[in-house]
């Protein structure tokens, strides 16, 4: 409504407008532009004072008054940091964990959401019920017991804890979105299928799954950010450092340069191979980001 208002005063067909009111709505509009803009400002200072510093040189890191822009930009750091460790080997393990975490995400928690939303079977609303209790649940104190189970299962120090739980459908908020998404489908559709003689698996896999690509987005996108960004896991179930994922072998970077990062000398290394962590996941968010929107909104249709 206020776009088309705008429009409308722009056109001169609200010339009941006073130009009070008009001062006034011009007025908020910049206020409002102002505190979104400044909001994203300080939200975004983190991420332009990593690039910032990535690209100076170990003599200017720590020079007095703080420099936004180098004067000199060391695009060399990158090169330099990359190879410094083996972040090649990293970077694909954190891509295997990732993608196949992603992938069982996306097939087994739509299943599951699936068989909640149209199925009909005893106790559902129990069982929909202890899904959402889950939820509830911090994920620190499943920490230790899930440990034990790994261990006695002789897996630590292997992908397998890091890998295997994306396929038994155990992400409760992802089987809640593709739930309340597939809710929302009209039942004529399964009909007309079953009429064809489809399946209970084929209405999902033909229909159902095909028609919830928002709903794929946001889990796709939660999913990679999580495990792209997973550190505690992976440091408590690997050992060896060719098991290593991004985010750990940053911290075994850090460490062997410095106790402290305030007093590591390599401070522009360290960011450097930050910036480009923290790149991939920002490609991804803006590729999906109509999706997350899309999605959310939808996912909030029908409960």
């Amino acid at each position: 409504m206020v776009a088309s208002d705008f429009g409308a005063m722009i056109r001169g067909e609200t010339r009941r407008w006073s130009r009070g009111r008009i001062a006034r709505f011009i007025l908020g509009r910049i206020l409002l532009y102002a505190v979104v803009g400044g909001g994203a400002l300080l939200y975004l200072m983190p991420l332009l004072l990593m690039i910032s510093t990535s690209l100076k040189s170990a003599d200017t890191l720590y020079v007095r008054p703080f420099r936004w822009i180098p004067e000199t930009l060391h695009w060399e750091n990158y090169l330099k940091a990359w190879n410094s460790f083996p972040f090649s080997l990293y970077l694909r393990n954190t891509v295997i964990i990732t993608v196949l975490n992603l992938l069982g995400a996306v097939i087994n928690c739509s299943l599951a959401g699936y068989a909640l939303a149209r199925m009909r079977f005893p106790a559902r609303n129990l069982f929909f019920g202890l899904l959402i209790a889950t939820m509830l649940l911090p994920s620190q104190v499943t920490f230790v017991p899930e440990y034990l189970i790994w261990w006695k299962l002789g897996f630590v120090n292997t992908w397998v804890p890091l890998i295997l739980p994306g396929w038994l459908a155990v992400g409760s908020s992802r089987i809640f979105l593709f739930r309340q998404f597939f809710r929302t489908l009209p039942a004529e559709l399964e009909d007309a299928a079953k009429i064809d003689g489809a399946s209970p698996f084929g209405c999902y896999w033909r229909i159902a799954l095909p028609l919830s690509m928002p709903v794929i987005g946001v889990v796709a996108l939660f999913e990679f950010i999580g495990k792209w960004n997973s550190y505690v896991a992976p440091l408590i179930y690997l050992k060896d450092a060719d098991l290593y994922t991004l985010n750990v072998g940053l911290n075994m970077f850090k460490d062997a340069y410095a106790q402290e990062l305030s007093h590591m000398p390599n401070m522009h290394l360290f960011m450097a191979i930050a910036t480009m962590i923290v790149v991939p996941v920002l490609i991804i968010f803006i590729l999906l980001q109509r999706y997350f929107v899309e999605g959310v909104q939808l996912t909030g249709l029908k409960g």
